[in-house]
């Protein structure tokens, strides 16, 4: 069960964004999670097509998991450099 994984993940210490990405049928599951006062999971995701709530978001897509793991890691990336 990967959603428990990922919350133990974001509980670590100097961790502010957990992300989870996993092969689900032809395309991908991905589930994030963010420390609150950070980026909003939500806001990077539904940039992807996906959703949640502000710290905790996830997302279900046909794509290339090499190709959009890059995508989504440097959307975070990207927030997180501006705190």
């Amino acid at each position: 069960d990967g959603e428990g994984v990922i919350e133990r993940i974001r509980e670590l210490q100097g961790v502010k964004a957990a992300i989870l990405i996993s092969p689900r049928g032809t395309g991908l599951k991905i589930s994030s999670r963010t420390q609150p006062g950070t980026v909003s999971a939500a806001d990077i995701l539904k940039e992807f097509g996906g959703g949640g709530h502000k710290y905790a978001a996830g997302l279900q897509i046909n794509e290339n998991i090499e190709q959009t793991a890059e995508k989504v890691l440097c959307r975070f990336e990207e927030e997180l450099n501006k705190l």
